[in-house]
């Protein structure tokens, strides 16, 4: 009992954090299953439990509010489920270790393209097809390596909604939480039939997840864009960091 309320707690602290940023519990609940002595591939499976808890509070909450971007929604849901099935696949049958590596410096080497243009992020703009075809790529890859590895990846997605789909932050955070729901629901599927999933601390980090992101999106719709710009740049520079180094 005492494993599952700590399992709660972190789960609820981790996700106020990505439901403001958009991303980033994944590096903070897998270490920690990790410590309570689950070999890397149970810990990061069974983390997808509190993906799915961050995506259902966050998008109960962003529903009735001008933010999702319904139109892109049907798009970024096709990419995610075929994401989502291709990085499961890759989780079972390759290390990590060096993955999360390059997943660093990826996150590292994002970090300028959030103050390239004054207003990204900030205001909606209309952008060309080209634009958002690259971004359907990115947004692809991506979520190849979320649903496979996690390690902060998903941070990277509000980056790639901004600059190549013209949203604000808030509309890439709401946005992005059905095709999030659905990589957390088939990469789960998958892990399960694999049989690499601990049950008991996977629902105890759901339900902690699900309460955190409803209160950390909450946070981020009160303070606006511009704060939740930077909860994420501080958020991507210190997963960059923790792969790199640790």
């Amino acid at each position: 009992m005492v494993e599952y309320l700590i399992t709660f707690s972190i789960g609820l602290i981790a996700s106020i954090l990505s439901g403001i940023a958009g991303g980033g519990a994944g590096l903070i609940t897998s270490p920690l299953f990790i410590l309570l002595g689950m070999p890397p591939q149970v810990a990061i499976a069974t983390a997808k439990f509190g993906g799915l808890g961050i995506t259902l509070g966050g998008f109960f909450t962003f529903r009735k509010t001008k933010y999702i971007k319904w139109n892109y929604v049907v798009l970024l849901s096709v990419l995610a489920i075929i994401a989502s099935i291709i990085g499961s696949l890759l989780l079972i049958n390759i290390d990590e270790t060096l993955v999360q590596k390059i997943i660093g410096f990826v996150m590292l080497g994002s970090l300028p393209f959030l103050f390239i243009k004054k207003n990204s992020g900030l205001v909606e703009v209309t952008t060309s097809f080209f634009k958002r075809t690259i971004g359907s790529m990115l947004y692809f890859c991506i979520s190849v390596l979320q649903a496979g590895f996690g390690g902060g990846i998903g941070t990277l997605i509000p980056i790639v909604l901004t600059h190549l789909f013209g949203f604000t932050q808030l509309e890439s955070n709401a946005t992005r939480k059905i095709p999030g729901m659905l990589i957390a629901l088939v990469s789960l599927s998958i892990f399960m039939a694999s049989s690499i999933v601990d049950y008991g601390n996977g629902m105890a980090i759901f339900a902690g997840t699900y309460v955190g992101s409803s209160i950390g999106t909450r946070i981020a719709i009160k303070q606006g864009d511009t704060f939740v710009k930077w909860v994420l740049t501080g958020v991507i520079l210190l997963l960059s960091i923790k792969l790199l180094l640790f």
